[in-house]
């Protein structure tokens, strides 16, 4: 089975900021925040300090979002839907 890679292109009122890639960015969990010591920072207030964005476990990475957060899964250029997710 070929490994599992996890690329998040963060973006801002569609414009694309970054791509944070697994094992160059993160291992096992990705933090943002309005936090001025992240790399990725938030610039509003009311977003948390710190947040745990991913966690890994085993083989798996477990995506925590807020309610006004929008999520994009691809493979392959390919979009996924929710039940290929599961």
């Amino acid at each position: 089975m070929a490994n599992k890679v996890l690329n998040l292109k963060l973006k801002y009122k569609d414009k694309v900021l970054d791509i944070a890639r697994h094992n160059r960015d993160f291992t096992k969990k990705f933090y943002i925040g309005n936090d001025r010591d992240l790399f990725w920072q938030i610039l509003d207030k009311a977003f948390p300090k710190r947040y745990n964005l991913i966690s890994k476990s085993g083989s798996s990475f477990k995506m925590n979002l807020r309610d006004n957060m929008k999520v994009i899964v691809k493979k392959d250029n390919q979009e996924l839907g929710m039940d290929d997710l599961r």
